[in-house]
């Protein structure tokens, strides 16, 4: 059974829609900045046009039952940036969360913060989800209070877990729990 997305997920200033075509252009530039890919752990080697494309074509066929990605736009409908819920498992109701705001421009407005809730209460709510947990560099320091301010606890310390930056950081892990997401969030 494939996971479907709903068509649209509403908030104050941004909208989680399934990813589109449309989308690739933007994702490749986001992925190959260093400042971006850093500060959330992603793929360290450049990713090209045919890996970012056999990607897309996976997530776009809804082939699999364990990952969710949403593209975040604002209300005027600029691409902001992508949430996702990876590792999910159905046995457990736990998953893995990721978010990218990519737009520079648009970082720091409350954006992410908006997405972030939106694709939590979707996890708990619509889904069924008990458990959501992540991985940040202890470095990110906007990206922790971001999910302190949703609930999220540091769980543990993954240490000298990362290499950014010619150094070795630290890697928290957070988790937050159904009953625990803030009420002035929903």
């Amino acid at each position: 059974m494939a996971l479907t997305p709903p068509a649209m997920i509403e908030g104050r200033s941004v909208r989680l829609r399934p990813l589109a075509a449309s989308d690739l252009e933007q994702s490749l530039i986001w992925r190959n900045d260093p400042t971006i890919r850093d500060a959330q752990l992603g793929w360290p080697f450049p990713v090209t046009q045919p890996m970012e494309e056999r990607w897309y074509a996976e997530a776009l066929s809804g082939q699999r039952n364990d990952r969710v990605t949403f593209a975040v736009d604002t209300t005027d409908g600029r691409l902001a940036g992508f949430v996702h819920l990876t590792h999910i498992n159905w046995t457990s109701r736990v998953a893995s969360f990721g978010i990218t705001i990519g737009a520079k421009d648009l970082q720091g407005q409350g954006y992410g913060k908006e997405a972030t809730a939106l694709i939590i209460s979707y996890a708990f709510d619509t889904l069924g989800l008990e458990r959501v947990w992540l991985e940040v560099p202890a470095f990110n320091k906007r990206a922790v209070s971001l999910y302190q301010s949703i609930g999220f606890f540091q769980e543990g310390t993954l240490r000298s877990h990362a290499f950014s930056g010619g150094e070795r950081h630290d890697v928290l892990v957070m988790g937050l729990l159904k009953g625990e997401i803030r009420s002035e969030v929903r």
